[in-house]
């Protein structure tokens, strides 16, 4: 069984030419030298840019800059674990069903079931491919290209045979009762840690959703899980900085990284956590109706049948709802105020905006 690595110190020139030997990378010849940048802290792997140099009988094919992640040592063990094993299982699964996936190449993906230690190793494409600076959203064209990327994708799995069987599990009706219990002690917590920085309104928010989730939630469960219908694969961390930008967009396509919370889903639950969670009201109000538009118009063009723009439209303020819980899981999970104190405000504001009271109703 392969040893995930613990450390980017690890990376040595005789761990790497292995690794390439073993994957078929490296046919002949050897990894000499490696130069390694400082490791830096994300907000659940630690990852570094390694430039490689070889003897003189390697290939010319072999990778100059490659790029690592590991386990972040300061994060939750059993959440890190989670979140590397599903990473893991993306590349060295989901990956080799797709033709042209806009993913980056990855050289080599290791889980440890016993340690919960997990390592990716990918290619390096900052020659060809740049990120935006967060928090900054891109400009409307990145945005645009983005929304039909990510349709591509959605439309490739929608109702996949192989979903729920090779790739990924489907959500059963007992599992959807665990996470709404799990959900209301969390969010209970959350609202008595802020206290009076949550106003008497956003707790009234709060209470309402959850009451009207077991209907809510269950009734989807019934309509999509229970059916099969309408469901893709969906990457579960979608900002506008999950995605690699090509600098040269004639050669070059968008690769999506980070593929740590990929799940079966709706696609609406992506475009959500991209559009509504990150967004504040002005530029939300400006693009995200005809962005909206823009996916479901690449799905239909993908040849996803029987899904209307009013039902899209419908699943993705549904969608908004669900984004209410993700900065009570972040601050569950122990992650710095940072990252998820702006996601309430921003949740509450779209959540206002797009009338998401209504379906509480229906």
């Amino acid at each position: 069984m392969e040893t995930p690595l613990t450390s980017t110190d690890q990376a040595t020139p005789e761990w790497l030419t292995g690794v390439l030997q073993k994957k078929g990378f490296l046919p002949h010849g050897e990894v000499v030298r490696v130069q390694q940048k400082p490791p830096q802290p994300l907000i659940t792997s630690l990852i570094t840019h390694l430039e490689l140099s070889y003897s003189d009988d390697a290939p010319a094919s072999a990778p100059a800059r490659l790029f690592l992640k590991v386990a972040k040592p300061d994060l939750d063990p059993q959440i890190s674990s989670q979140l590397g094993k599903n990473e893991v299982e993306f590349y060295n699964t989901t990956v080799a069903f797709m033709t042209d996936a806009p993913v980056v190449r990855c050289y080599d993906a290791v889980y440890g079931p016993e340690t919960g230690q997990w390592h990716v190793l990918l290619e390096d494409v900052s020659d060809t491919h740049f990120q935006t600076e967060p928090p900054v959203p891109p400009s409307l064209p990145h945005c645009e290209r983005v929304i039909e990327c990510l349709a591509k994708f959605h439309a490739f799995w929608w109702e996949h045979p192989r979903l729920g069987q090779e790739i990924g599990k489907m959500l059963t009706e007992g599992s959807l009762q665990e996470i709404l219990r799990d959900l209301e002690k969390q969010c209970v917590a959350f609202v008595d840690f802020l206290g009076d920085r949550l106003s008497l309104e956003r707790r009234h928010v709060y209470e309402k959703v959850l009451a009207a989730l077991p209907r809510l939630w269950g009734r989807y469960w019934r309509e999509r899980f229970a059916t099969g219908k309408g469901l893709t694969l969906i990457h579960g961390d979608a900002h506008l900085w999950s995605f690699m930008y090509p600098q040269n967009p004639t050669t070059h396509t968008i690769r999506i990284i980070d593929w740590q919370s990929w799940r079966i889903d709706s696609g609406t639950d992506d475009l959500a956590y991209m559009i509504a969670l990150h967004w504040y009201p002005e530029r939300r109000h400006a693009l995200e109706r005809d962005l909206i538009r823009r996916y479901h118009a690449e799905l239909l063009r993908q040849g996803v049948k029987n899904y209307d723009g009013e039902e899209c439209w419908y699943n993705y303020r549904l969608s908004a709802i669900g984004n209410l819980f993700i900065p009570v899981w972040q601050w569950s999970a122990k992650l710095w105020a940072g990252v998820w104190w702006s996601h309430v405000e921003r949740a509450m504001l779209a959540f206002h905006d797009l009338q998401c009271a209504e379906l509480l109703e229906n």
